[in-house]
């Protein structure tokens, strides 16, 4: 797992060294999800494609956007094809009962398992109906394709038929046996839909229905609530780590912004378990280490009884009493936790001001405008477009770029928010800022990897990668922010927020 290096260091501490025992509670995030890349493929009958006729994607594009939210180098990939029914599926060289047609090589089963997937999800429509099978036909159909995955360890998910009516009575009886049966053998490995979106008679609800029987792009959104319940992708994150240990350090986070009037300062580190189980307890020690006099100070804190797998745990650390000075601080755990040295241990940059004059605070200003980006060591400047999405690079080959508007507040500020989507393989290397106002600013910038914006609307969810003084002397100041090793890969995407605070008032550190 990757360590997370933050830029800007400059702390102070007093000479202190504790020890204690240390429990918390699991958080709802999970590592396997963002370091472990999950491959679902689609097999059976597509009715829709991927985008209607009126452009807005249908739930195998919706899903695929939804792994690659926290993940880029998620895939699905879409076998299905219109009017298969299960036998175009078949394995490969499978016998063909009489009058049933050949299987597609292109699209099959085998095809799905050549591709090497983390799951694969089969979808049928209501094409063994029209063609005339009976329920246990097609059930026994779906239990060979499922035992032929099964066989190379890859699970596999159905699709429960989408509602819809019959002109025959029969054909409809045929259709509601086949949904009773699917979900009967198949179990919690069935993506069920059917009750939410068929009425009584197994006909589909206007609310959902486009032309009466195929889905709307509600249907489509509700489909999609599904795939996210079924848990495929933390199904086949967590299958992945069972027979290995990575426990790390995952991050170091200085926290308050060296801002406290009593000269503390918080930091919070965070453990990841990408593995199996850790059940031994785990010793955490944050080290201060004064690049003037090279004194160490030190706080310890233990995890008692491990971390489960695929699970994040952060522990807070405070130091009292801080006068100035310039500090690295190192977080570590034991080499003897999982044995690879590279996941023990991880370090942070940080300025640390001085305490708050006559008690003032710190307020912050936000009139800050974000005017270029330093891509591979050019600048590229903005231009405003017509784009609904606001902001965009006059240079498409390098990124796009979209102001992301009220994403959240701070005080009653407007965060000044930009998504970074790269066109190819980048580094940034900074950022040009326009100041609004004069005065003495700290400006910090923060970064939040495949930017949610649904839910990534507290800071918390943020790191900050840059801290930075300035005097600025007029209105509508440019100045550059400098920042470190920050890589981007084709098609991958960050948030930046920038913010500014007026620090007049306050005693600041020399110490650039």
């Amino acid at each position: 797992m990757k360590n997370l290096k933050t830029r800007s260091l400059l702390l102070l501490f007093g000479v202190l060294i504790t020890s204690q025992s240390f429990a918390i509670n699991d958080d709802d995030n999970e590592p396997c999800l963002s370091v472990s890349k999950v491959k679902v493929i689609v097999i059976g009958a597509d009715e829709n494609h991927e985008k209607n006729s009126r452009g807005e994607s249908t739930w195998i594009g919706k899903y695929r956007d939804y792994l690659q939210s926290f993940n880029s180098d998620n895939e699905v990939i879409n076998l299905t094809k219109k009017s298969f029914n299960s036998y175009h599926i078949m394995p490969t060289g499978n016998p063909v009962p009489y009058r049933r047609p050949h299987s597609n090589p292109e699209n099959n089963i085998t095809q799905a398992i050549s591709l090497n997937p983390d799951a694969i999800l089969i979808n049928l429509e209501y094409n063994d109906v029209l063609a005339g099978y009976k329920a246990n036909e097609e059930i026994i159909n779906i239990m060979l394709l499922t035992s032929k995955a099964n066989k190379s360890n890859i699970p596999v998910w159905i699709n429960m038929p989408k509602p819809r009516s019959f002109d025959s009575l029969a054909y409809q009886k045929t259709y509601i046996k086949t949904k009773n049966l699917i979900k009967e053998r198949f179990g919690s490995f069935v993506v069920d839909y059917w009750g939410d979106m068929a009425e009584e008679d197994g006909s589909i609800q206007d609310v959902y229905a486009y032309n009466g029987i195929h889905i709307n792009n509600k249907g489509q959104e509700l489909i999609l609530q599904k795939l996210i319940e079924a848990d495929i992708h933390h199904y086949c994150a967590r299958k992945k780590f069972k027979g290995e240990k990575d426990l790390a350090l995952y991050s170091l986070n200085a926290l308050e912004n060296g801002l406290s009037a009593d000269n503390t300062k918080k930091f919070e580190v965070t453990l990841a378990n990408a593995g199996i189980n850790v059940r031994q307890n785990i010793p955490v020690v944050l080290k201060a280490i004064n690049l003037e006099t090279n004194k160490n100070y030190a706080l310890s804190k233990t995890i008692y009884g491990g971390i489960k797998n695929c699970q994040f745990k952060s522990i807070p650390f405070t130091f009292e009493d801080l006068p100035k000075g310039n500090y690295k601080v190192m977080a570590y755990i034991s080499k003897r936790i999982d044995g690879n040295a590279q996941n023990d241990s991880t370090t942070l940059s940080y300025k640390h001001m001085a305490a708050l004059e006559e008690k003032s605070e710190s307020i912050l200003d936000n009139r800050a405008t974000l005017n270029a980006i330093y891509i591979d060591g050019y600048s590229i400047a903005f231009n405003k477009t017509d784009n609904t999405e606001g902001y965009r690079y006059s240079n498409s080959l390098e990124a796009r770029v979209y102001k992301m508007g009220n994403l959240f507040k701070e005080n009653n500020k407007e965060g000044n928010v930009i998504k970074i989507v790269a066109e190819k393989d980048i580094q940034i290397g900074g950022f040009g800022i326009t100041i609004n106002k004069p005065g003495a600013k700290l400006i910090e910038i923060y970064s939040k990897r495949n930017l949610n914006p649904q839910k990534d609307k507290s800071l918390e969810y943020w790191r900050l990668i840059s801290s930075e003084e300035v005097v600025v002397e007029s209105d509508n100041k440019k100045i550059e922010i400098s920042i470190e090793d920050f890589k981007l890969k084709r098609d991958s995407s960050v948030g930046i927020y920038i913010r500014t605070k007026n620090i007049s008032g306050l005693s600041t550190s020399s110490n650039k």
